[in-house]
């Protein structure tokens, strides 16, 4: 939010709305790439450990 209002308030003392805009586009872009959510929901712990086999070995990963 912040960074599209700084690209806004930007593009607006600049006098350059096709660039304003396609910073948004780009920035609205980088959000939907790095959303958690887009890749569809995860399994639990229990589900993973009913789908492993006797050998897996199960690896958690949490970004941040």
């Amino acid at each position: 939010m912040v960074s599209g209002a700084v690209v806004v308030g930007m593009g607006t003392a600049n006098g350059n709305p096709i660039t304003t805009a396609g910073w948004l586009m780009a920035l609205a872009g980088l959000g939907w790439w790095v959303w958690p959510g887009r890749k569809g929901s995860h399994i639990s712990h229990s589900e993973a450990q009913r789908q492993a086999g006797d050998d897996d070995v199960i690896v958690y990963w949490r970004p941040g």
